[in-house]
């Protein structure tokens, strides 16, 4: 079951990567709540097992990181084109 979710969650950010230039928020926000899955999966791995669970920390941090970036949310902001007027 481990390998299926991990598989998922794989395949949920590589969607995101893809469609992450689209400018819609939707994949910014869902590759951040999978990353911070996988940095919440690896201390229970690490607190479970030891430390086979800090490198899945250290790149979904990385990742974390590079997707919260104020130039990041600038750039998807200005993707999605002005505000439409009401």
């Amino acid at each position: 079951m481990i390998i299926v979710i991990n598989i998922l969650m794989a395949v949920v950010l590589a969607v995101c990567a893809i469609t992450l230039q689209s400018g819609k928020q939707w994949p910014w926000v869902t590759a951040i709540v999978v990353e911070a899955i996988v940095v919440i999966n690896g201390i229970v791995t690490i607190i479970s097992s030891g430390v086979t669970g800090i490198l899945p920390i250290v790149f979904a941090g990385l990742a974390l990181r590079g997707l919260l970036h104020k130039d990041v949310r600038a750039w998807i902001t200005a993707q999605r084109g002005p505000a439409p007027a009401i």
